[in-house]
């Protein structure tokens, strides 16, 4: 094999990953994809002590999965996510899992999610988060955890 079948060939190997990597932050983005291939990265586990929603939590475990560590770095994401949670703790009617809940801004693209008491308290937060960031930047990923 000469030197330009290698090079042909890794250039090939680079493209496929590169495109398998796209797709897999499109679907994270979008979640319109729900099923995890068999051979899907998974974050390294911690030993940490498991609080009554851990459980819930579980699914960040995949690499696709938005988690609070990957929030924006610039001012505007880091503002607008203050200000949401500013609006979440100022409403003292919210449980402390509303209170809790995640708040992931990328981009100016919103994601909320953990696990709050009601349904009505989920509308409330997403009511809150749209207000601010707008309708069509919030994904909701919020779960109803049982009382």
């Amino acid at each position: 094999m000469n030197l330009k079948s290698v090079s042909f060939f890794a250039g090939a190997l680079l493209a496929a990953q590169l495109l398998l990597f796209s797709v897999e932050v499109q679907a994270a983005r979008t979640h319109t994809f729900s099923v995890q291939p068999q051979n899907q990265l998974v974050r390294p586990e911690k030993p940490a002590p498991r609080g009554d929603n851990s459980a819930i939590n579980d699914r960040d475990k995949y690499l696709s999965e938005y988690t609070a560590d990957q929030q924006g770095k610039t001012k505007e994401d880091t503002e607008l996510t203050r200000r949401i949670r500013r609006e979440i703790m100022r409403d003292k009617s919210l449980s402390i899992y509303a209170h809790n809940i995640k708040i992931i801004t990328m981009h100016g693209q919103v994601t909320l999610k953990g696990p709050v008491r009601s349904a009505e308290e989920a509308k409330n937060i997403i009511k809150k988060a749209q207000e601010i960031a707008g309708a069509s930047s919030v994904l909701n990923q919020i779960d109803i955890a049982a009382k």
